[in-house]
């Protein structure tokens, strides 16, 4: 048996270990158990002995919600990230389109902030028409809700009717179905550009929220034995009724993929202004809208429930999100959970689901949310609530929305302000959560350095558990294993 120990400053993990346990025991992917050095060497003679000088050693982390497709795209796309105006979006496209690609080759943008953006002046489709005409154009809003194209891109997706350029929703799928998307060898190898990208930041699992397009090419793959992450794929409503996922079920494995839930989307985004809310958006009669009637909800639940799948909802908006409540259930997830009325906070606790929450995500929000939402935003991101009354929380960057980052998340989780300090006490306070609490929810479900867990273990330059906050994403992967394998 090739026992192996680490042996660090300290160990931490979501449950309180003795303090003289510094060292770690594993073997063939498993752990065998925690303690000090000198009682595993004994228990273990012969196994070898790793020093993890000035580490803390802990569980692996897992960003509980993002979309691999859409981070290779961006990986090759055009950044909007500081565009504010349409000339900054022309000159960008320009200077993209002045590089290799012909004129079937799509010409693709992430990352444009509707929340600071001053608007097209015209048509988005003029716009992108005059910028380039020659190839397709897809503009993607930085909340992945809105798509902006040009009339080559229509006209290459088969879209009829959309004369103005916008696209929003479930009318965005015939443009994510046009873009090409890596398979086979190319895959693999962006998958581990992306993955050295996550090990980085100490994260060897993802759940993927990306629907079976993505599913389906990874199960392609002959590498789901040796994948450079733990992956959880998603269906959409579309795949229900796709035949060669007949036998997708949440918990299915095999390597390191797992099937997970159905992913359905309830509302849209604050970005976007189509979160459902209860009340118009200051300025307006517009309160978003909920994007399934309630006959056609009950009807995809009964569906999931059918074929052993779990939920996850979509839900941002306060309506969206008390109409989702009465759907879940153990094993359920609300997905983002965003602003909230404290009864329904209540109501989430009781279903017994967990709320997948994006506390990084308070940096693109909290300034709109004084502009454009009632009392100033009063619930939004309710995470103190959540946790104190009980229910599981998941961290999660949804990238490329945000980029990963699992101590950055730590760091708004308990802040909620930048770090320059801004605002000033951290935006509603009341919100900000624990250390331990915030830590718990980047590390997988069910994650453990006791006996029989896998061993997923990160080692990190310091104490994240005693740390300054604003020091969080300075600290260091100094050792990270997927399985027993050393990934860094």
């Amino acid at each position: 048996m090739d026992v192996r120990l680490l042996h660090a400053d300290r160990l931490i993990g979501p449950r309180a270990l003795p303090p003289n346990h510094d060292s770690l025991a594993f073997c063939d992917g498993l752990i065998l158990g925690s303690g000090p050095l000198a009682e595993l060497r004994e228990k273990y003679p012969g196994a070898s002995v790793e020093r993890l000088a000035g580490c803390t050693l802990g569980p692996a982390f897992c960003d509980h919600h993002l979309h691999l497709d859409e981070m290779l795209q961006w990986a090759a796309a055009v950044d909007l990230g500081g565009c504010v105006d349409a000339a900054g979006i022309r000159t960008a496209l320009d200077l993209a389109s002045k590089g290799e690609g012909e004129e079937k080759d799509w010409l693709t943008a992430f990352g444009l902030d509707l929340n600071r953006f001053e608007g097209w002046g015209a048509s988005p489709m003029a716009v992108l028409d005059q910028a380039v005409a020659a190839r397709p154009v897809a503009v993607f809003s930085q909340d992945l809700h809105s798509v902006f194209i040009n009339q080559r891109a229509a006209e290459s997706a088969g879209i009829k009717n959309c004369p103005d350029g916008l696209l929003r929703e479930e009318k965005c799928l015939p443009i994510r179905e046009a873009l090409p998307a890596p398979e086979g060898r190319d895959l693999a190898e962006a998958l581990a550009r992306i993955a050295g990208d996550l090990h980085a930041l100490g994260i060897v699992a993802v759940d993927d929220m990306g629907g079976a397009a993505i599913h389906l090419r990874l199960h392609a793959l002959d590498t789901a034995e040796s994948l450079p992450l733990k992956i959880t794929t998603s269906l959409h409503e579309a795949d229900l009724y796709d035949t060669r996922l007949s036998d997708f079920k949440t918990g299915r494995r095999r390597g390191r993929l797992q099937d997970g839930p159905l992913k359905l989307f309830a509302d849209g985004s604050l970005g976007s202004r189509n979160a459902f809310m209860l009340l118009p958006y200051q300025g307006s009669e517009d309160r978003g809208q909920l994007n399934y009637t309630k006959r056609h909800l009950a009807g995809l639940i009964r569906s999931a429930r059918a074929r052993e799948l779990s939920l996850a909802v979509h839900a941002i908006g306060d309506a969206a999100v008390r109409e989702v409540i009465g759907h879940l259930g153990p094993g359920d997830r609300m997905e983002h959970a965003q602003h909230m009325h404290k009864e329904d906070v209540a109501r989430l606790a009781a279903t017994g689901a967990a709320a997948c929450v994006n506390p990084s995500h308070i940096e693109l929000d909290w300034r709109s949310c004084e502009h454009v939402l009632p009392e100033g935003g009063l619930g939004a991101y309710p995470l103190a609530w959540l946790a104190d009354a009980g229910v599981p929380l998941l961290f999660a960057s949804d990238a490329p929305v945000m980029p990963p980052g699992p101590l950055a998340q730590v760091r708004w989780a308990e802040t909620r302000q930048t770090k320059n300090g801004e605002p000033k006490d951290g935006w509603f306070a009341e919100q900000r959560m624990g250390r331990m609490q915030a830590l718990r929810a980047i590390w997988p479900r069910g994650a453990s350095l006791s006996s029989g867990a896998p061993a997923d273990l990160l080692a990190l330059s310091a104490d994240v558990s005693t740390l300054p906050a604003n020091e969080l994403e300075e600290v260091q992967v100094k050792g990270l294993w997927l399985e027993g394998e050393r990934q860094v």
